[in-house]
């Protein structure tokens, strides 16, 4: 039987075509179910992390000015966007189809949108899909919402270094549910070997055309400058 022929047994305002959806009713072509609070509380079970709750920070800085905490390399931030909802109807893709966000043809929150302007530069790496909303059924748990989480960077370099960087040193990116954006710490990123990075992306997208040899010198001297900055930082913490 479809779930949503199975929502139609469950407790329903008749009333409000709504649904209980990120904590506030909304409506929806199917009834409300199961509102209210206690023994009637929402059947809808959201399992979904807060965006960013993984997420570090470039914290080798104070707000003082000072420099105290661990700097991290090529930092990156997580995203996320539903691929699919029984209950809203999103399929195909849903809001992580970029060109269905930019034609308009799903209806998606502001983050989400960003996302896919971010996909569309091609700073993020999907990190996997994981089950972000189910609904009880008796002693049942379906599904009803899948989501996809990404990790967002703020160059295609830095997407590169990242990708490639951490199959060097054996650093994963975490799972669907709990990605691992964090870039390197100065320990990791010293470990790095930049000459045998594939940047051919990188040099396609350039609007003048370069070999790899020259932009794996540019990348080395990007290394070269980070850890001279790496270096003035930890002289600073000395004193």
């Amino acid at each position: 039987m479809p779930l949503v022929s199975l929502l139609h047994f469950l407790p329903f305002n008749k009333d409000r075509a709504c649904v209980q959806y990120d904590g506030k009713l909304q409506c929806s072509p199917h009834p409300c179910f199961a509102g209210g609070s206690g023994g009637n509380a929402s059947l809808v079970e959201n399992i979904n992390k807060n965006v960013g709750v993984n997420d570090s920070t470039n914290n080798g800085w104070r707000e003082d000015g000072s420099c105290g905490g661990q700097l991290l390399v090529f930092n990156g931030k997580s995203h996320s966007c539903r691929s699919s909802d029984k209950l809203l109807g999103l399929s195909g893709g849903g809001c992580c189809n970029k060109n269905k966000v930019f034609l308009g043809l799903v209806s998606c929150k502001e983050n989400e949108k960003n996302l896919a302007k971010l996909n569309q530069q091609s700073l993020c790496k999907e990190i996997g899909e994981y089950c972000s909303k189910r609904i009880k059924l008796g002693f049942a748990k379906v599904c009803i919402q899948k989501s996809k989480s990404h990790c967002c960077f703020n160059s295609l370099l830095a997407r590169i270094f990242n990708e490639q960087g951490r199959q060097q040193i054996g650093k994963g990116w975490g799972s669907g549910e709990s990605p691992n954006c964090s870039g390197f710490t100065t320990e990791e990123f010293q470990k790095l070997d930049f000459s045998k990075m594939d940047l051919s992306e990188f040099t396609n997208s350039l609007n003048f055309r370069v070999n790899d040899s020259f932009a794996k010198g540019q990348a080395e001297k990007i290394k070269d400058r980070v850890q001279q900055s790496i270096h003035t930082i930890n002289s600073m913490k000395a004193n």
